[in-house]
């Protein structure tokens, strides 16, 4: 545009195929609340629109469209155990397929950082998510999440999950760079319904030239179990 500002569109196409092993799914680590061991295939197109602005060339609004097409609909990665009524996809949050079909349903993202135009919200961003399926009329997904970073150094928000009926979460976190080469982190959950997964946690990182050490502390109120981990 005469302005300076840009208008970008970028259409994409993601292909996934998986496998199912041989080992059972009950002698496998849990490494989060989504790792399953998944088959089938799906290719998920999107649309993906980017406004630049004339001053940073950095996007101050992302917007994607996508759609998740399953070749198989009896396959759609979904997980070993038929029982269940959620499958994977592209995106690591599970996906209705009752009744089965070839289309999955529609999901936008958006991303806004007004700071990247002028200085009244400058390290200012929000993030959505929101997937519904229209075919059974009920919401799959909605993700959102508010970011402020006042400092280089400094960076804290708030976010909020929703997944079907399974759980609804909100959690609290901050990132504190004390120098160039040490920093803190903070992540403290909430859950309103479902089953209270996340745990608290609390680390220190170490920045080295081409990677980062973590060794931390976490807390999980739903089996109130502690460790410590290390990255």
């Amino acid at each position: 545009w005469e302005s300076g500002w840009q208008h970008r569109v970028l259409p994409q196409i993601r292909l996934r195929h998986g496998r199912a092993g041989g080992t059972p799914q009950g002698s496998l680590f849990v490494f989060d609340r989504f790792d399953v061991l998944r088959s089938g295939s799906v290719a998920e197109f999107s649309l993906r629109q980017l406004y630049v602005t004339p001053e940073t060339a950095e996007p101050w609004l992302d917007v994607e469209v996508l759609m998740p097409f399953y070749p198989d609909p009896t396959k759609p990665l979904a997980f070993p155990d038929p029982a269940q009524s959620v499958v994977g996809s592209t995106v690591p949050v599970p996906r209705t397929v009752v009744p089965a079909g070839h289309w999955g349903p529609p999901e936008i993202r958006a991303v806004w950082t007004p700071g990247n135009y002028g200085e009244t919200l400058e390290g200012l961003r929000v993030e959505g998510r929101w997937r519904h399926d229209f075919r059974n009329g009920q919401l799959d997904e909605i993700f959102a999440r508010l970011t402020s970073q006042p400092h280089e150094r400094l960076r804290y928000g708030i976010g909020f999950q929703k997944v079907q009926g399974l759980f609804s979460v909100a959690d609290f976190f901050a990132e504190w760079r004390i120098s160039d080469e040490w920093g803190l982190t903070f992540i403290q959950p909430y859950t309103f319904t479902g089953f209270g997964t996340r745990a608290s946690r609390l680390s220190a990182r170490h920045y080295l030239h081409d990677f980062v050490i973590e060794l931390g502390f976490s807390r999980d109120s739903s089996t109130n179990q502690s460790g410590i981990f290390f990255n």
